[in-house]
């Protein structure tokens, strides 16, 4: 209502407030989500779309083999030790999350998009993952060598991340 348009009128052109629900003080809109959903996107294309180069990562050679990349996916649903892809934000110790989901879809003109929800993730967690998975559709690692990484817990031997400009964080659940 009234606040939700009042906010509005102050926030620049790139935010903007769909819903407003009052809450108890002690809310802590990080350590209260029970989910996040994250999105990369990845342009697959021999020719890079300057259009996308704010929101993709443009990859190229080669065309990606997604159903390979989704086999690796499927590894990482449910409660594992992600240490080899990322660190406790709150610099602990505690690399342990649970995905609900992990997968990839095509859209037309040569756009992939990786979806992972999980309850919470670790630092650069979601780009690690990303890069990791091109290597997979690259052809450079097996799915059982993705797995093996997973289960190793040793960041050293994680391939280089995916850059920034392809990550979204799309809901925060509560």
């Amino acid at each position: 209502g009234v606040f939700v348009r009042g906010l509005n009128a102050w926030l620049p052109p790139q935010i903007a407030v769909r819903r407003a629900l009052e809450v108890d003080e002690s809310f802590d809109p990080r350590r209260d989500a029970s989910g996040r959903t994250y999105r990369y996107t990845v342009y697959n294309a021999p020719v890079r779309s300057p259009l996308a180069a704010r929101t993709a990562w443009h990859v190229w050679p080669p065309a990606l083999n997604v159903a390979a990349m989704q086999a690796a996916s499927g590894e990482l649903l449910g409660r594992h030790d992600f240490a080899a892809f990322g660190s406790d934000p709150d610099e602990g110790e505690n690399t342990v999350r649970h995905a609900t989901r992990a997968e990839w879809s095509s859209a037309p003109g040569s756009w992939l998009r990786f979806d992972i929800q999980a309850e919470a993730f670790l630092y650069r967690m979601v780009r690690s993952l990303v890069g990791a998975l091109k290597k997979v559709g690259a052809g450079d690692l097996t799915v059982e060598e993705f797995r093996a990484l997973l289960e190793s817990r040793d960041r050293a031997h994680c391939p280089p991340l995916a850059p920034p400009q392809g990550l979204c964080l799309m809901e925060v659940l509560y």
